[in-house]
This record gives structure tokens, sequence and C-alpha cells, in this order.
């Protein structure tokens, strides 16, 4: 049982990965493990209390949580086990949504490592050659992951630090990113960073394009960032130092072209 919980406990610790990449790995592990009631309210409990600031996994809870309500774990299971090809289905309209309407651009520029963002330009890459820049996504560098991933697909890629961002949106013609949530008001919640990239493209005339999937959409209005170790930022900084640290930041929507979803 321990390490089972082990296994999970790796799954919501990762800050490299975005929501909805987080999400399966969840999904998967509650596929190949088969517990009692009392237990899958205990794992529920871990993910809620590690991941409650992402939309994605609280609305998987949810929905996991209702699967429950009569006690019939059956209905638990084959919800988990059709949700893995419900999402495939899910995510590949949306890519292919996305696709066609920024397809006309060449030149885009992106921050930290979206899975779904990962998906539309493995697929646009398979219709057309273009550029892209990749924020390196302090403090934890997911932008190389990303990076990595996408020059497998032969994309001309460029990797920069977020105090470049400027320069780059001067140049590009659209900025990509995705959300770990949105809201009914139009704002999003992304990697910090991605507020500074959406006010540099607004002031240079360049469209934000946000590309995220409906089980981002969250009930709340209130965002509030959850503060980060400082050692990620300065392991022994001199006693009297501030440093604030925290992994994503609020996008309004008045600096966002389109949110395109499912």
């Amino acid at each position: 049982m321990k390490s089972v919980e082990n296994e999970l406990q790796k799954i919501i610790s990762d800050n490299k990965s975005g929501s909805s990449q987080i999400l399966v790995n969840i999904n998967a592990w509650f596929v190949k493990n088969k517990f009692d009631i009392r237990t899958y309210d205990y794992f529920f409990n871990i993910i809620e209390k590690k991941l409650n600031n992402f939309a994605a996994i609280r609305n998987y809870v949810a929905q996991c949580r209702k699967k429950l309500k009569d006690e019939n774990i059956t209905n638990l299971i084959k919800f988990q086990k059709d949700l893995l090809k419900e999402r495939k289905k899910e995510i590949t309209n949306l890519i292919s949504k996305s696709v066609s309407i920024l397809e006309k651009y060449g030149n885009f520029i992106t921050i930290s490592n979206s899975r779904t963002v990962e998906l539309f330009f493995k697929e646009l890459a398979k219709k057309k050659k273009f550029n892209l820049v990749i924020c390196e996504s302090r403090p934890v560098y997911e932008g190389k992951i990303l990076a990595e991933k996408l020059l497998q697909k032969n994309i001309n890629i460029k990797l920069i630090t977020e105090a470049m961002i400027a320069n780059e949106a001067e140049k590009c013609d659209a900025v990509v990113f995705g959300a770990d949530q949105f809201f009914a008001n139009g704002n999003v919640v992304n990697k910090v960073g991605s507020r500074l990239l959406s006010i540099s493209a607004k002031y240079f005339h360049k469209p934000v394009f946000v590309i995220a999937d409906k089980l981002k959409k969250s009930g709340k209005f209130i965002f509030v960032p959850e503060i980060k170790s400082k050692k990620e930022i300065w392991n022994n900084p001199p006693v009297k130092l501030k440093i604030e640290n925290y992994y994503f930041e609020l996008i309004e929507k008045k600096l966002i072209t389109k949110l395109i979803t499912n």
C-alpha cells in the first residue's frame, strides 16, 4: 500500500508538467489500482489538498466522488476507464480546432510546458514549417522540457529567458500558451511570465491565444497564488533578503485575443 501511495505522491508532486498531463497520470494510476470506498476517499483527499489550485484536478475529483455517491465502485471504475478514451477524443478535437484557427501564422512564442500546447505544435508541424520561441520558464525550467519534446518533430525552436520576452514578442506573429484554469469572466491562470508575455504582445499589437480544454473551467473567481520554496530562487540567500516565488498568475481577459476551448 505504501509503494502505491508513493507512486501517487510522485505524480502529484510533478512541478514540470501541466495540469492536463498530471490529470492523465492520476487517472491512469487509478485505473491500474483498485481500492475500497474508504481508500478511494483517502486518496481523493490527498489529491485535493496537494492540487487544489488546478481546476481540471478539482473537477476530476468532484466527478469521481459523484460516481461513488451511491457507494458503487463499479461506476467509478467505468468512469475512469472511459475517461481515457473520452479525453483523447476531446483533446484531438480541441487540437484540430486550434490548428484551423492558428495555421495562418508562422512565428510563435510560448511559455512553460503545456501538454495541450505541445500536441498543438506537433499537429501543426505535420501541416507546415514554422518558427517557435519558448521561454525557459523559471524557476524549474520546464520550458526546456517542451523544447526537447518538440525538437524531435523538427520544429525550428529558440529557447529564451523571460527577460527577453519583449524583444521576441515584437518579432512574433502570435503568442500561444495553455491555462491551468480559466473563469467565466474570461480571465485565465497560467505559469508566471504569461502575463508579461501577454502585455508585451498587446504593446506590439500581436494576438494572444490560450488553448485550454473544458475541464480547466473553474467556478471560482478569486485566484490566490500558492507561495513556493525560496530555495528554488536562491538556495542560501543573505538573511535579510526577501524572496518571493510562485508558479502561477492571473492573465486578464483584456490581454487575450481568443480563448480556444472545446
